[in-house]
């Protein structure tokens, strides 16, 4: 997302994938079938990467299974802390592997895929990629995040009510929604 990494800050980095037409990968609760991007990181000393910041998935249907997942291209934004004796004029070499299963409606097939970056430091604040800055920061605005919400589930008479309140949805009607559940099971 930015340029460049600072001594001492946070610099939030992205792997893509594109994503073929007919073919779609996971989120990180897949659903009733599939499974998770996962991302494993070599990095210099001292510098550390964050979780990975989860896009908003869409609902997949197939054969009676609902999945969580991405189609076209989707950006896994993962923050990564910079030690503050991280000198300018520097690069960090980040260095990730990521292990992913990608599925059409007829098969699966996992994935491993090695990927790099050089990462300079820089004093001062770093400008947004332009290229992809945009698209990441959109991302890390809709994440899901702690906000003080109190939720309730009833099930009465085969229908299943979610009932949500407080925090950002205090006195208002959200109208139809989607849960997705954030954790498997």
């Amino acid at each position: 997302m930015n340029r460049w990494a600072t001594p001492g800050g946070t610099v939030v980095v992205a792997v893509r994938q594109d994503i073929q037409p007919g073919w779609h990968t996971y989120w990180r609760n897949p659903g009733d079938s599939g499974g998770a991007t996962t991302l494993d990181w070599t990095l210099p000393e001292a510098v550390r990467a964050g979780e990975i910041v989860w896009p908003l998935p869409a609902r997949q249907r197939l054969q009676g299974l609902v999945n969580y997942g991405y189609e076209g291209a989707v950006y896994l934004p993962v923050p990564i802390e910079v030690p503050a004796t991280a000198r300018p004029g520097s690069t960090l070499p980040l260095r990730v592997k990521a292990l992913f299963l990608v599925c059409s409606d007829e098969m699966c097939i996992p994935r491993e895929l090695t990927l790099g970056l050089d990462l300079p430091v820089r004093e001062g604040a770093a400008p947004q990629d332009p290229a992809h800055g945009a698209a990441i920061a959109r991302i890390l605005e809709q994440a899901p995040r702690p906000a003080g919400i109190s939720a309730r589930v009833v099930l009465e008479n085969g229908v299943l009510t979610l009932t949500a309140t407080g925090g950002p949805l205090a006195g208002q009607d959200p109208g139809p929604s989607y849960f997705f559940p954030f954790e498997a099971g």
